[in-house]
């Protein structure tokens, strides 16, 4: 029992790591979409 728990916290840690750098990479993502929309929309 108690191992399984180590790897359930273990899994979470990882999720939560990858959750992370993803939500950084899409912020970054979006703010350049974000200045090319602006862009598109002007130029209209």
């Amino acid at each position: 029992m108690g191992s399984s728990c180590l790897t359930l916290q273990s899994l979470i840690r990882v999720v939560r790591r990858l959750v992370g750098e993803l939500l950084l990479v899409f912020g970054h993502w979006l703010s350049h979409c974000e200045e090319c929309w602006c862009g598109l929309l002007k130029s209209k």
